[in-house]
């Protein structure tokens, strides 16, 4: 009998891990996917499965999963789906989502999942965890695993919280642009400020990735640039 309900608990795991869990639906460059050892080539309306290393190269990658949750890509991002169950007619508890963005920028809007079950949302960098509360924010990752993480409205104006926790410390942001970076894991995130540049300004420092002369640029453009000069920012190249 333990071996028969061993049997079916495998057999039960193994269809969850192959199963799909959302779609390409915009798509521009090259991107790929790596599952089960193999590496693909991703395209629109191509299938997305749990335990997915998503990765973009020289284009953009849009995102929907099932519960309604979107996740746009930049060029040169990796993210990996660590964790994703959605049974809207079961215990609320039982549903829950995992990213771990690697490197690059990602832009993530919640679903449903995080209206089931917020405490069971989780993003993760190599140096922070960002707890979710129903928003939108875009986290960027340099290739030492430093984090920035900005806190965007939702498409109706409403703004939600998250927290980003490292080893050292929490902080909590409320606020539409609030930005904090964090360094090394070890590390506390850094307080938070709220940029004073356009959404469209924060896309070309999040997604198009400027030199610094740019950098600058887009900074000397804001109303007020030196919000965003006191942020410890990603060293951009």
């Amino acid at each position: 009998m333990l071996r028969l309900l061993w049997t079916i608990s495998f057999i039960f795991i193994s269809s969850i891990a192959y199963a799909k869990i959302g779609s390409v639906v915009t798509h521009d460059g090259i991107a790929s996917v790596e599952r089960e050892m193999k590496k693909m080539s991703l395209y629109k309306n191509s299938d997305i499965m749990y335990n997915d290393d998503v990765r973009t190269v020289m284009g953009n990658l849009g995102i929907t999963f099932i519960d309604e949750t979107t996740l746009a890509l930049s060029p040169h991002s990796s993210v990996v789906i660590d964790d994703f169950i959605y049974n809207p007619e079961a215990n609320k508890a039982i549903s829950s989502l995992i990213l771990n963005v690697a490197r690059g920028t990602a832009r993530y809007v919640s679903g449903n999942i995080a209206k089931l079950a917020w405490q069971n949302v989780r993003i993760t960098t190599p140096t922070c965890v960002i707890g979710i509360r129903g928003t939108a924010f875009s986290m960027t990752v340099d290739e030492i695993g430093k984090s920035l993480i900005i806190l965007l409205p939702n498409v109706d104006g409403t703004v939600g919280e998250i927290s980003v926790e490292s080893g050292a410390g929490i902080v909590i942001m409320n606020q539409a642009f609030q930005a904090t970076t964090v360094g090394v894991a070890e590390g506390k995130p850094s307080k938070p400020v709220i940029l004073d540049l356009t959404l469209d300004q924060i896309n070309n420092l999040l997604i198009i990735k400027p030199p610094k002369e740019k950098l600058t640029e887009l900074v000397k453009d804001s109303k007020n640039s030196m919000n965003l000069l006191d942020i410890d920012l990603l060293e951009f190249k």
